[in-house]
């Protein structure tokens, strides 16, 4: 069955009329498609993504700023979808659908803008730069408020009036605008990268020197190499958008009464705005991820400290036991050598009382020992004489203790404890040292 549709013209206002089944079809989908809109936007994923990475500080001004630029590009694409319930060059299409979704759009976007003003806030302590991006930044917003005006005004002119070019005049003025934005879009970019070039440059440097010096690697680790991308879009747009200008001066001077198409390069706007505020997405994730996983490389290097630290104290506590327990083996075996002289020379004392030359055995054991007493102590001198100063030192130090009938500690120095550290294991002396062989511990808990 032919389907048949009727145009009529009444206050300069055209109307399409169809048949009811195939308008009913249609406003289901058109529904369907204003409510998708939140979810069809590009940006709702990730928005999502930042969400689950930050559950726990999502109400920080930087994710805040996300969101709602998420939530007003959205609304403005739900109201521009509406125009399709019910189609038609009506008023209030022309003025819901495409002036009041751009109010959205472009408060959205000016939103969204200030998030390189953010991240060089924050980066960058000089006033004087950051007064120059905030210039820049509000010429930008200015611009966007032009384009907010500029759809009131030009509605009803587009709806009323009878000059026959009035779409190139239009179109002539509108894009005159977009470059103004461009350009003004371009200066912001370009003072952001000027105030952060000089962290730019030294962490190009470093990635230059470094084994990993891709462009995937840079994209992923500096955030201001991300923003210099963004512009690099906007600076290739902007000369496309001066040559159609031209051909829309070129067509008013002609007096051609045909419209240019317009859609494909306002598609091709559209896409370069959309890829600029991914990158900013993009640019929170990959900051995101960079501290969770600078946070867990720090994490690994203070549990490896800390493991070698144990492992040292543990090393120094088993030389000092083992310095300990031969001090005391060499005590135990001086005191079985003194104890086993005395009985001998009591047995011996006792042999000769019993075979009653006393006087006689008396004198010659005098004799001999003497001899043998003054022979070792002689030889005994000329041994300790010849060690060098530094041994000599160390045995006098080593045994003095144990001579004078004193404690192996006799000699150390009290130790000091500190209340700060009462989770150490180790008690250590006030001249401890770094060296193991001059530690000296007392305790241990």
């Amino acid at each position: 069955m032919e389907r048949s549709i009727e145009l009529s013209e009444k206050y300069g206002d055209f109307s399409v009329v169809v048949p009811d089944d195939i308008q009913r079809g249609r406003t289901t989908d058109a529904w369907q498609r204003v409510f998708n809109s939140y979810i069809k936007s590009p940006f709702f994923l990730w928005v999502v993504l930042i969400l689950l990475m930050n559950r726990k500080n999502w109400k920080r001004p930087i994710m805040l700023l996300l969101i709602v630029h998420w939530l007003f590009r959205s609304t403005g694409d739900m109201l521009n979808k509406s125009m399709d319930i019910s189609p038609g060059f009506t008023p209030k299409n022309m003025y819901v659908g495409a002036a009041i979704a751009n109010v959205f759009w472009c408060v959205g976007e000016i939103i969204g803008d200030w998030y390189p003003l953010l991240r060089t806030k924050a980066i960058v302590n000089n006033k004087n730069k950051v007064r120059v991006v905030f210039v820049t930044c509000g010429i930008y917003n200015f611009t966007k408020i032009v384009e907010i005006a500029f759809y009131f005004i030009e509605v009803p002119l587009l709806l009323y009036s009878k000059d026959p070019n009035v779409y190139t005049e239009y179109n002539l003025r509108w894009w005159t605008v977009v470059a103004a934005i461009q350009t003004a879009s371009f200066m912001y970019d370009l003072s952001v990268i000027l105030c952060l070039k000089h962290n730019l440059f030294n962490q190009l440097k470093y990635y230059k020197s470094s084994v990993k010096n891709t462009f995937v690697e840079r994209f992923k680790r500096i955030s201001e190499f991300r923003i210099l991308l963004s512009m690099s879009v906007t600076l290739m747009f902007l000369p496309l958008i001066l040559v159609f200008i031209f051909f829309i001066f070129r067509s008013i001077k002609n007096n051609d009464s045909t419209p240019l198409a317009t859609d494909n390069i306002e598609l091709m706007r559209r896409a370069i705005i959309d890829i600029n505020f991914n990158l900013i997405y993009i640019d929170q994730i990959l900051l995101r991820c960079y501290v969770d996983n600078d946070k867990a490389r720090k994490t690994m290097n203070s549990s490896s400290n800390t493991k070698i630290s144990e492992n040292k104290t543990y090393r120094e506590l088993s030389s000092f036991n083992n310095n300990y327990t031969a001090t005391m083996s060499t005590t135990n075996t001086m005191n079985d050598l003194s104890k086993s002289n005395s009985n001998t020379y009591v047995s011996n004392l006792s042999k000769d009382n019993s075979s009653n030359s006393y006087f006689e055995s008396l004198s010659k054991m005098n004799n001999n020992n003497y001899n043998e007493a003054s022979s070792g102590m002689n030889h005994n001198i000329i041994n300790i004489e010849s060690l060098p100063p530094t041994h000599t030192n160390k045995y006098n130090n080593y045994y003095k203790p144990i001579i004078n009938n004193k404690t192996i500690n006799a000699n150390y120095e009290p130790f000091s404890y500190n209340s700060n550290n009462q989770n150490d294991k180790t008690v250590y002396a006030r001249n401890h040292g770094r060296n193991p062989s001059d530690i000296k511990m007392y305790d241990y808990y």
